[in-house]
């Protein structure tokens, strides 16, 4: 198949982007001729000539093999074309010399937002009639019943060739157990004020807990002893997580690639209990859903921490959950559907 795939404007840390990226080479691995197109709506990219924002991206999400254009001068066409951001809808539906089109929304972006144009726009995205590719059953659910759209679900896959666990055991948790929570405040739906209100918590019952703090260059100075290690990219989170005793990470909408790649790395992961990481993860053992209360999350965290049977069983469901969340099936399924559209 002949695939365009259009990208909103970026930062070198999106997840988002990273999974059309490892999608994006994934399908050219298995001959199918991929393209990336960048539509940079927001205007976030202008200081840089095309050449160099395409390095950026190709650098920064480890898709060299699969072209990269910034803008749409040397468009020519394609038999399908994917939409994968509401930024994205409106270049895709008009692009000409296109056959198929499809929507791959990994979340539910008007969430994004407060009550804004921008939070009506990305709704009316779902409503015009291209059949969406939703990245969890939830997302597939809701996108049907709240606004009637043609949506097929599939399961967020990890790339177990990075994020794996260590091979050699480590007693945990250890004496001086390391708590990881991903803060990053730009990105409300992580509840970054929660997480630090529940570590501080945890720090006073807990003082000789080793605190990290990931996912923002800088960062409000939270009341307890911690690191911010900023930034990091995939091989320095997969050696971080398997470095640690627990993991920390929140998301408000739909289930987040940091709690299963950290459940990946084997190591145990507490969440909150949203409605999408219940629908998607309530019937398993893992990851830790609490509710949204620092006291009975740092009353979890510290119980985990003080009863290494409770700590095993919780890592060993991790693992087990994650392996199921894997490339290979995705794309089989991804495949088929972009064949059928």
């Amino acid at each position: 198949m002949q695939i365009a795939v259009v990208v909103p404007s970026f930062k070198p840390a999106s997840g988002g982007h990273q999974t059309v990226a490892n999608l994006c080479a994934r399908l050219a691995d298995r001959g199918h001729a991929v393209s990336i197109w960048i539509d940079d709506s927001e205007r976030w990219h202008l200081d840089k000539s095309p050449a160099q924002v395409a390095r950026e991206f190709a650098a920064a999400f480890s898709c060299g093999m699969v072209p990269v254009h910034v803008g749409f001068s040397d468009w020519q066409g394609a038999e399908t074309a994917i939409a994968t951001g509401w930024q994205t809808v409106p270049r895709v539906l008009l692009l000409p010399g296109v056959s198929r089109r499809t929507y791959l929304v990994q979340d539910h972006e008007p969430q994004f937002y407060p009550a804004s144009l921008e939070a009506f726009l990305a709704e009316l995205t779902y409503g015009l009639g291209l059949p969406c590719l939703a990245a969890s059953e939830w997302l597939a659910n809701l996108l049907r019943e709240r606004y009637s759209a043609h949506a097929v679900g599939f399961e967020l896959p990890v790339d177990h060739d990075l994020y794996r666990p260590q091979e050699i055991k480590r007693q945990r948790p250890a004496a001086r157990p390391k708590v990881l929570f991903y803060a990053r405040p730009s990105t409300p739906r992580r509840a970054v004020v929660l997480g630090l209100a529940a570590l501080e918590r945890v720090a006073r019952v807990h003082p000789q807990v080793e605190i990290v703090l990931f996912g923002a260059k800088r960062l409000p100075r939270p009341p307890f002893r911690s690191t911010n290690l900023g930034v990091l990219s995939g091989p320095e989170l997969a050696d971080l997580y398997r470095s640690a005793d627990l993991g920390v990470s929140f998301s408000l909408t739909n289930p987040s690639l940091v709690t299963l790649e950290m459940m990946a790395c084997g190591l145990p992961t507490v969440d909150l209990a949203s409605p999408p990481m219940v629908s998607t993860f309530g019937h398993q053992k893992a990851p830790l859903l609490c509710r949204p209360s620092a006291a009975e999350i740092a009353d979890r965290i510290v119980g985990l921490l003080s009863d290494p049977e409770a700590y095993e069983s919780l890592r060993k469901n991790c693992l087990a959950v994650a392996s199921t969340h894997a490339w290979e099936p995705v794309i089989d399924q991804i495949e088929r559907y972009l064949a059928e559209l």
